[in-house]
């Protein structure tokens, strides 16, 4: 994330920083479409972190970033719902990552 957009949507960047990116198609459609994303990461030690997603509009696309702190070899596991505004549909999608500080 660059110096200059972390400052548009107030992201404070470190190397115990991360930042989750959802992308939401239910079509062919390219770009994405609106949707309304909640979500929480949580380690090995059950401590959670509450996502808060901002909504990214880049000409025809549309997404979804929220940051997160974590540890040098922290293995995380994201919970993340999505409700979509079309279909009024809900998923709920997770995944586990282990992170690493960059040198």
């Amino acid at each position: 994330l660059t110096k200059e957009i972390a400052k548009i949507y107030d992201i404070s960047r470190g190397k115990d920083k991360g930042l989750v990116t959802i992308g939401v198609t239910q079509t062919d459609k390219i770009g994405g479409e609106a949707a309304v994303v909640t979500g929480i990461v949580s380690n090995m030690l059950a401590q959670q972190q509450k996502l808060r997603f901002v909504q990214i509009k880049e000409r025809d696309a549309i997404y979804y970033i929220a940051p997160f702190e974590y540890y040098n070899e922290d293995f995380l596991t994201f919970k993340i719902d999505i409700q979509t505004e079309k279909e009024r549909q809900d998923v709920a999608i997770s995944f586990q990552k282990k992170f690493y500080y960059e040198k």
